[in-house]
């Protein structure tokens, strides 16, 4: 009786979860489409940048310590927990402060900015990190109903917040209402999160800084996050390719079919990644091997199919929604978007052996592939980029994850 009302509990935290996910999606999609059908598509592009900026700054502030606070967490008792996770936090605050907020202010100095990202950037990244670290601490506590709740108020709450307020008062159609919502979203988000990561953390204990400690996971994660750069730098340089080669109007279109790409990415990772991940992971660090290729093979059979539905969906009402825009831009140049879904697809096929290296610590092996992804994507750029100006960037990203996943592949057979 115990363990079925135990397997119940399981089965309706995951449907509450896969739930709240898709409305976290719907919420998404729901955003882009109004952003371009409200405003311009140059207000479009500067969104766009805004959430690549913010994105990579994540990454680069992130400095990938969590890669190593992870391991450490899920080795530690459960006493030792709370010393791993204030210790992760210290270490991003060190950076934050020593690096990353010094280095934006200087570029804002020495570069024009548009004044609504130069007054809301600093504030949008410090929450929206924060709330993905807590985030990801839930996902591997294998608490997902919780983390995903986390999720939906720093991705969806807010957006129909703004759309409201869009939609009801005319003055408010411009991107410091969406900039307003983002940041009051992720700082509720942060706040909920705190309080349910202190529960879920027991005994919660402060300890005193353990230097060697930190300077273990800064040498660790700075491995790490140079392949992780080579290679998610590309998710925001493409933007400024774009803008660089055929302007901003372009760069709104172009915001706009990636938004909608990267839906297959997020689908494939609420309904699979988020749920066999931390499991591989766990059965990894357990050593029981069987249990972590059964939990590989899972994720890699779940990505395809669920990738496959999402693919045929897109195939079947992405003209239709892109012609509810109401701007023939978005539909003339739809060619770049099919390069992308597909790029998307394959994007997911390198995250199965992606994973399987992460948990066996085969760090090398992802930064070399990262950085061999990144030379072809510059390659197939420069090579395009006179002709084919617009699609040149979709036709790097696709080549580049191809070769990527191709890598991951080869290295976790050889592992």
């Amino acid at each position: 009786m115990g363990s079925y009302y135990l397997k119940l509990v399981s089965t309706n935290a995951r449907l509450g979860s896969l739930f709240i996910r898709a409305i976290t999606i719907v919420s998404k999609s729901l955003l882009i489409l109004f952003l371009a059908r409200l405003l311009d598509p140059i207000q479009v592009g500067i969104f766009g940048l805004m959430v690549a900026s913010v994105s990579f700054l994540v990454l680069i502030a992130g400095g990938d310590y969590y890669v190593y606070s992870h391991r450490e967490l899920i080795n530690s008792t459960d006493e030792n927990k709370s010393f791993v996770i204030q210790h992760h936090f210290f270490a991003i605050t060190v950076i934050y402060t020593i690096f990353i907020i010094p280095l934006i202010y200087i570029y804002q100095l020495f570069n024009k900015v548009p004044s609504v990202l130069y007054f809301w950037f600093i504030p949008i990244l410090l929450v929206e990190h924060i709330s993905q670290e807590i985030h990801r601490y839930l996902i591997l506590l294998q608490d997902q109903l919780k983390a995903n709740i986390i999720l939906f108020i720093r991705m969806a709450l807010w957006v129909w917040v703004a759309l409201a307020l869009m939609f009801m008062f005319v003055e408010m159609r411009n991107l410091k209402t969406v900039f307003l919502c983002w940041f009051f979203g992720c700082l509720f988000s942060v706040i909920l999160g705190f309080g349910v990561l202190v529960q879920k953390i027991k005994p919660f204990k402060f300890y005193a800084l353990d230097k060697k400690w930190l300077v273990r996971g800064f040498y660790i994660a700075f491995l790490y996050i140079l392949g992780t750069l080579s290679f998610r730098a590309l998710f925001t340089l493409d933007r400024y390719v774009i803008e660089h080669y055929v302007g901003g109007t372009f760069l709104g279109v172009y915001s706009v079919y990636m938004s909608m790409a990267m839906l297959l990415v997020t689908t494939v990772d609420t309904v699979v990644i988020s749920f066999t991940y931390p499991k591989m992971m766990f059965a990894f660090g357990a050593g029981d091997f069987n249990l972590y290729r059964k939990e590989m093979l899972k994720m890699f059979f779940g990505a395809v199919c669920v990738g496959v539905i999402v693919f045929i969906v897109f195939v079947i009402f992405a003209p239709t929604v892109i012609a509810f825009i109401g701007k023939p831009i978005y539909s003339e140049h739809i060619n770049v978007f099919w390069i992308l879904l597909f790029m998307a697809f394959v994007y997911n096929l390198s995250i199965v052996p992606h994973y399987g290296l992460y948990a066996k610590g085969k760090d090398k092996s992802i930064l070399i592939s990262h950085f061999l992804g990144a030379i072809v994507f510059f390659i197939i750029v420069l090579a395009l980029v006179g002709k084919f100006p617009f699609s040149a960037v979709a036709y790097g990203l696709l080549f580049s994850f191809i070769v990527v996943a191709f890598l991951k592949l080869y290295f976790i057979n050889k592992a």
